[in-house]
């Protein structure tokens, strides 16, 4: 293997990892706490796309960040998981036997999901937190996402060459 495949890969690796400390963090996080971010950013969402948002009441716009908590979260999720399947799959290309595509796309899938499974996990013992298995599919599928593109955009790279 080439230096450059092992800086590549060990990049790759460090990312997933930082990911995967960044995903228990915020899983961590109570109930409470966890609503408050989202809520941030529901009222960052209006600020930037609905005109006039500044003007509304601060109880109107708290309605309407909560009314948008539950999809930020579920979307917040998908993209944890799109970039962990970016880093995983980034590591694991640089790191298997090119002929062995399929177990690649495979493994990369399995830690994610195993990942996305123990994190449901740790959140039972969080205050206000708990398991959801549709939550785990919503990982799952923003991990599909992103070993996807980075498949197809590794076998792309490899045409150029």
């Amino acid at each position: 293997m080439d230096k450059k495949k092992k800086l590549t890969g060990g990049i790759f690796l460090i990312l997933a990892i930082s990911m995967m400390l960044f995903i228990f963090y915020m899983s961590s996080k109570p109930a409470n706490e966890s609503t408050a971010i989202s809520n941030r950013v529901g009222l960052i969402l209006g600020d930037l796309f609905i005109p006039g948002f500044g003007d509304w009441t601060d109880a109107s716009r708290m309605d309407l960040a909560s009314i948008i908590d539950y999809p930020i979260r579920k979307c917040a999720h998908c993209f944890e998981y799109m970039f962990l399947g970016i880093f995983v799959m980034g590591t694991l290309i640089a790191f298997w036997d090119d002929k062995r595509k399929m177990e690649v796309l495979l493994l990369a899938f399995f830690i994610c999901v195993f990942y996305a499974s123990t994190d449901e996990i740790h959140q039972i013992f969080v205050p206000g937190r708990s398991c959801e298995i549709k939550d785990v599919w919503i990982d799952s599928v923003g991990a599909i996402i992103g070993i996807l593109a980075t498949n197809l955009f590794s076998r792309n790279r490899k045409k150029e060459k």
